[in-house]
Formats: structure tokens, sequence, C-alpha cells
């Protein structure tokens, strides 16, 4: 009795192996005949006709057969490949939105890199007002796009890219050029905060 319990687990592997072998042969001579098919489950329902297996054994993710049949799905269901297709267009889309976003990123640099340090800006004194104006205007231009691209980060009062492909921050603009604008949010937050202060409502 225990002899024949202990034949029964070799006599499966020994199936499965056969199986398998025929399988996959039955496969690579569909492949050869160029037949293909509508979908999977009508595959399986072939094979399992051809080979007398049940077709549930090809549905199951983890299953040797479905191993097998995996590796010649895609050329005997062409469906496989039109969803490949639609998966490869996607990731171009992705891809465009991307450089899109790094040539505004690129055009941020720029204007940041080009504006020349504050030191050195000395307006006509009959400009002066307007010179505010524009100076107040491109500290909330400036701004807007910092709220838009959180990878823009402050260290050290030098404005630092943190979305590098290296992974490591690169440097957009140092401190001599970013200092007028620091100063100009470090008074915009303590304005707000003695309204805040001076407000009974809150």
């Amino acid at each position: 009795m225990n002899t024949e319990n202990n034949r029964r687990p070799h006599h499966k592997k020994e199936q499965l192996k056969s199986n398998l072998s025929r399988l996959q042969a039955s496969l690579k001579a569909m492949v050869k005949d160029e037949r293909t098919f509508e979908n999977k489950s009508k595959l399986s329902a072939k094979l399992g006709e051809e080979l007398d297996l049940d077709p549930s054994l090809f549905r199951k993710a983890d299953s040797e057969h479905r191993k097998v049949l995996n590796q010649y799905l895609q050329v005997l269901v062409p469906t496989t490949k039109a969803v490949i297709a639609d998966v490869q267009m996607e990731l171009k889309a992705l891809r465009s939105k991307v450089t899109e976003k790094d040539q505004k990123i690129k055009v941020l640099k720029n204007i940041l890199a080009e504006r020349p340090p504050t030191q050195v800006i000395s307006p006509p004194e009959k400009s002066t007002e307007n010179y505010f104006f524009e100076y107040e205007a491109t500290c909330m231009l400036i701004k807007d796009i910092l709220d838009k691209n959180p990878n823009f980060k402050f260290i050290n009062n030098e404005l630092y890219d943190e979305a590098t492909f290296s992974g490591q921050p690169e440097i957009i603009s140092t401190s001599k050029r970013t200092n007028a604008y620091l100063r100009w949010e470090l008074a915009r937050t303590n304005t707000e905060k003695r309204l805040e202060q001076l407000d009974p409502e809150k």
C-alpha cells in the first residue's frame, strides 16, 4: 500500500511533464501554421479539445500550463498585440506631457538665471513707482510658478530642482539672484501674520 502511495506523486509529476511537452508541441504547430484566435478563451478551448485537457488549467495565472501558453499568446491572439499597442500609445502621451513640463521648467530656469542681481538695479527716480509695481508683479509670477512646481525648493537661500534623473538636487539659481524674491516672500508672510493678529474674528 505504501509503495503504491509513494508512486503516485512521481506519476503525477511525469504526467504533468508529458502534458506540458504535448502543449508546447501543439502551440509550436499552431504558430507554424499561422493559426490565430479571437481571444484567449477560444485558444484554451481548442487546446483542451486537441490535448484532452481541462481548459480551466490555462485560466490559472500560476499554473504551469498557463506559463507555457503565455509564451505564445501574443502570436496566437492578435488582440493581445493591440492591447500592448494601446499601452505604448499611453506611454507616448505621458512622455509628451513630461517633455512639455520640462520645457516649462526650462523657461522658469532661464527667467531666474537671466534676472540681474538686485544690487545693481537703479531705476530712475521718476519711474520708482512703476519699478516697484513691476517688482511686485514679477515676484507674484514667480510664486505662482513655484506653487505649481513642488519639486523646486529653497536650500540656504538657493533654488534647487529636486526632480532630476540623477536623484540629486540641481541648482537653478544662487542666493545672489533669489534674495530679492525671498525678501519679498518674507515681508508678505509677516504682513499676513500681523493682519491675522489684528483681525478680532480670527
